[in-house]
């Protein structure tokens, strides 16, 4: 890696995708300025959100589990960027969220060392 890498992960209410008055949560990942989002499976009306806490409020009745969870992948998102950063791995934005849902990208061609042995 020939710079240190910077990670910022946020989460946030998409006032774009209303449905039936309430709003889905997302987390955004950010590796050098670069983001990938990741849909939390949660819609709530935008009158529960604390947009500057960046959470829902406690008057939610599931306040504490839906909070809980976004803290829980924000952590995760931490831990597997200072694990690759500690293996000197460059990571992205996107490898961090694919990761996160379980995609695993193998390559589809061949390395030049898998070339030769076969």
């Amino acid at each position: 890696m020939n710079h240190k890498q910077k990670l910022r992960v946020t989460t946030r209410l998409n006032l774009q995708k209303e449905k039936e008055g309430k709003f889905p949560i997302y987390i955004r990942v950010y590796v050098d300025g670069k983001k990938a989002e990741i849909f939390s499976d949660y819609w709530i009306k935008e009158s529960e959100w604390n947009n500057t806490k960046r959470m829902v409020k406690t008057k939610h009745p599931k306040a504490d589990f839906i909070n809980a969870y976004l803290k829980k992948v924000q952590t995760s998102i931490e831990t597997n960027f200072y694990e690759l950063r500690a293996r000197n791995e460059t990571t992205t934005a996107i490898i961090l969220k694919q990761n996160l849902i379980g995609v695993n990208i193998t390559p589809t061609h061949k390395t030049i060392l898998e070339a030769f042995n076969p």
